[in-house]
């Protein structure tokens, strides 16, 4: 992929993110939505479970999973400091210390929540429809 399209914000995430993945290099494209901005999606090392996307969208990180994101990127943070608060979420994520907990009524979604196994353990399972975790250990 050619990162010179890419804007200065998504052209330093992306050598910062590369470096610190350098498997998810070949995951990379222009995001359709915009493309002078990153879109990394790192398929699951599931059988059939879901992307993992990362997006360099609006001067913000944006990591998505199945029904959830978060955003990391503040006003005041350099782009170093923008990609550090990602990649300890990715970090942390990607070796299960966090899981997704999804609430549904039927098809309706009602809430997404990354939680750490410990508020897993104490969370009523009438509050929890499913569980996805990056390696499916926890479902």
């Amino acid at each position: 992929m050619n990162l010179t399209s890419l804007d200065k914000f998504s052209q330093n995430i992306s050598s910062l993110l590369f470096e610190a993945y350098p498997d998810w290099r070949e995951y990379a494209g222009l995001n359709p939505q915009d493309e002078k901005t990153l879109m990394v999606e790192v398929p699951s090392p599931v059988p059939f479970g879901p992307s993992l996307y990362i997006y360099t969208t609006d001067e913000e990180i944006t990591v998505c999973f199945d029904k959830w994101d978060t955003h990391f990127g503040w006003a005041e943070q350099t782009d170093e400091e923008v990609f550090l608060d990602a990649k300890e979420f990715l970090d942390l994520f990607l070796s299960e210390q966090l899981v997704l907990a999804v609430k549904m009524n039927g098809q309706k979604w009602l809430s997404s929540s990354i939680m750490t196994l410990d508020k897993l353990a104490t969370t009523p399972r009438d509050k929890i429809t499913y569980v996805k975790s990056w390696r499916g250990t926890y479902k």
